[in-house]
């Protein structure tokens, strides 16, 4: 596989909107043109596309459950879904969450995928074995995301309340994300700002928050100690913490490596968003400024398109020990078939739309641009999956494909349709 030369992966929402849209067709934006059910029918939760592949280039896709790990090849001029690649975990294994990432060392491709045991897998995508495994997590791996500014770096974020960012070579994280200023329940979905200043986390206690990784201290101590890992040699200790009376007992409770930094308070918290449990939230930049599109579920069902930060001229005084909750609410849309948890929302290159999961064989595409509809403006129904419930959706980085998971063992394929088609019709 040959690498997209590009350094930055985040969603940068262009402002100039005549020179990189897609053109949609105005009724069918969206078509079914492939799907299949997985040997087994085991459970995929998780998916993602590389984004380390060319733009015309047939498009590769990965899906994950039980200790199963599939890549699919999706040819750019033909509607199919191609097993490329396989592989199974010697451990008992069930995993809900995979990301791609990118060796600059040795010019290779990996995945890092995690699930309930905790470990974070780091697999070799042209061989299918796995060459190491991140520690740390005391419950379930629920989200993993590559950060858009470094390919070797991951976060991964758990059930057990907290976000570890990790250095794929490197075992143990360099930085863990917890404490009594975070979330009070598990932690299921997270993503970085397109510069990696930012992380946003959200969970089972409805709440959204920010986490600053712009600070001096965050990064230096991230730089060094990638560059002491590039070099082969091992990581010392943080010097800060040689003399901190508390650090015995967060490391007891965190289990925590010398070159483990901590950061215990977030930005910002936003607890009145959502009302239920938050099970997917993902951020585009739109001029220098982070939107975030959330999803809950349960009895407050509903996506929430919105930002951190004051609306106009209003201001929030926020003291030092503070944390800061003002937020500006831009839309509100609704998802009549989201009550269960862990159904991964995605949003497009371009940010014009939003694909989310219904827990009866739906997927919805909601037009971002368009902010006074609350419904869909395309629902496709998948085909043989009654009352079977998708678990994530992720757009191709080009924008021109869905990659599709869900239970049953199922697969899909959605492409886009260009404002030019005729005789559109689905054809999964």
């Amino acid at each position: 596989m040959k690498r997209k030369a590009v350094q930055n992966f985040g969603r940068i929402i262009n402002t100039d909107e005549n020179g990189t849209s897609l053109g949609d067709h105005p009724t069918k934006p969206f078509l079914g043109t492939a799907h299949l059910f997985e040997e087994g029918y085991v459970n995929l939760f998780g998916c993602s596309v590389n984004p380390f592949v060319e733009e015309f280039d047939d498009q590769l896709g990965v899906a994950v459950g039980g200790p199963n790990i599939h890549i699919y090849r999706m040819p750019v001029l033909e509607p199919k879904l191609e097993l490329a690649a396989a592989g199974e975990l010697d451990e008992e294994e069930d995993l809900y969450t995979v990301a791609w990432c990118y060796d600059k060392g040795e010019n290779l491709h990996k995945i890092a995928t995690g699930g309930v045991s905790g470990v974070v897998y780091i697999v070799d995508a042209a061989s299918m074995e796995v060459q190491r495994q991140l520690l740390g997590a005391g419950n379930a791996i629920n989200d993993i995301k590559t950060c858009p500014t470094d390919s070797e770096i991951i976060a991964a974020a758990s059930a057990d309340r907290t976000i570890r960012i990790y250095h794929i070579k490197e075992p143990t994280c360099l930085i863990l994300i917890g404490g009594r200023f975070s979330h009070h329940d598990s932690i299921v979905s997270i993503d970085w700002v397109s510069n990696a200043e930012k992380l946003y986390s959200c969970g089972f206690d409805h709440k959204v928050m920010c986490w600053d990784l712009n600070s001096r201290r965050v990064k230096a101590h991230i730089a060094d100690c990638c560059r002491i890992i590039r070099s082969g040699q091992p990581l010392g200790d943080i010097l800060e913490y040689s003399h901190s009376s508390g650090i015995q007992g967060v490391n007891q409770l965190f289990d925590l490596e010398g070159h483990t930094m901590l950061i215990k308070k977030p930005e910002n918290s936003i607890n009145d968003v959502h009302f239920d449990c938050v099970d997917s939230l993902r951020v585009v930049d739109y001029k220098e400024k982070a939107y975030v599109i959330s999803k809950s579920t349960g009895h407050g069902r509903k996506i929430c398109f919105w930002r951190i930060g004051t609306f106009g001229q209003e201001t929030e005084m926020v003291h030092r020990d503070e944390i800061s909750t003002s937020h500006t609410k831009i839309a509100e849309m609704s998802i009549d078939d989201g009550y269960p948890w862990f159904g991964k929302i995605d949003v497009d290159v371009t940010g014009k739309w939003l694909a989310a999961p219904g827990d009866s064989g739906n997927i919805h595409l909601y037009n971002l641009k368009n902010r006074n509809e609350r419904k869909a403006f395309l629902d496709l129904k998948v085909p043989d999956m009654k009352d079977t419930m998708i678990r994530q959706v992720m757009f191709s980085p080009n924008g021109r494909l869905l990659f599709v998971v869900g239970d049953a063992g199922f697969v899909a394929r959605i492409d886009r349709v260009p404002d030019n088609a005729t005789n559109v019709v689905d054809v999964w």
